[in-house]
């Protein structure tokens, strides 16, 4: 477990990744120190993703978004939003506390103090990527 209070466990996930190409494991579910299932909130698949990338030692976690990269709010209640090409995650971390639901701020908290990089990315292949 790290300080945040928020660990995963590898073993099972590492060696099926020994033996696959790619593993899916679900996300924003968790289990309390009681051992209880609770529910990481809005974005929890975030902060899943994040923590799992950085208990397996990547540099890096692909968020798959239904809006294509990083934006100033969202795009589908803001006309005015902006696409950002690439932020820093503390400025991301700025945007999310106004208010933007792009990344879940705790994610973005766990993948600063993990060192993990989060990219934005959306799963049409066409549309553009925030690193």
């Amino acid at each position: 477990m790290s300080s945040t209070g928020l660990g995963v466990r590898t073993r099972l996930i590492a060696r099926a990744l020994e033996a696959h190409a790619v593993v899916v494991v679900p996300g924003f579910l968790a289990s309390n120190g009681a051992g209880e299932i609770v529910s990481l909130g809005r974005g929890g698949s975030d902060l899943s993703a994040v923590v799992l990338a950085a208990a397996l030692g990547a540099d890096t976690c692909e968020l798959v978004k239904d809006v294509p990269g990083y934006f100033t709010s969202d795009p589908a209640s803001d006309v005015d939003a902006r696409h950002v090409p690439a932020i820093h995650v503390d400025d991301a971390l700025a945007l999310a506390a106004s208010g933007c639901p792009i990344v879940q701020a705790a994610a973005l908290e766990a993948a600063r103090g993990r060192g993990v990089r989060p990219i934005i990315a959306t799963a049409n292949a066409d549309k553009p990527r925030t690193v």
